[in-house]
């Protein structure tokens, strides 16, 4: 496997794969603007993934998603990788609202069952800044989390 650095940025052609155009669709709004629609109280590890942009992103990935995510996969990720590549049948969806979290608590996905050797690949559909950003440390276990923009 080649050396895979932590926090690199990998360019896809958002033409390609229309992520933000397929979304926008689906919950018939602007991404950048879904925060309008409802007030959600801060995320916990408990509400992180209850909203209802959640539920029909889980509800129709197969029939709307799944083939420009195979796609991606195939594209952009294995080249990357440039080795056997097993993915997570249906990706984590994640909403950044302004002024709330996009996870209820920092982790590690280890801590959850996933093995060390997983590799994580942020893919943002709209502009990340302040709170509407993953945050992210430098390297593990330093606790120095910051901002993805």
């Amino acid at each position: 496997m080649s050396a895979i650095k932590h926090l690199d940025i990998i360019s896809y052609d958002t033409n390609q794969f229309p992520f933000a155009s397929i979304l926008s669709e689906l919950f018939s709004y602007p991404l950048e603007r879904l925060h309008e629609l409802k007030d959600y109280p801060l995320f916990t590890r408990a509400s992180d993934q209850v909203t209802i942009f959640h539920r029909q992103f889980y509800d129709t990935f197969d029939s709307i998603l799944k083939n420009a995510y195979l796609a991606f996969l195939r594209g952009v990720v294995h080249p990357y990788v440039k080795d056997d590549l097993v993915y997570q049948k249906v990706p984590t969806f994640r909403v950044g609202f302004p002024n709330n979290v996009w996870v209820g608590e920092y982790h590690r996905d280890s801590w959850y069952g996933h093995p060390n050797e997983e590799l994580n690949f942020l893919v943002p559909f709209t502009n990340m800044y302040g709170s509407k950003s993953l945050y992210v440390e430098s390297e593990p276990s330093k606790g120095d989390f910051r901002p993805q923009n």
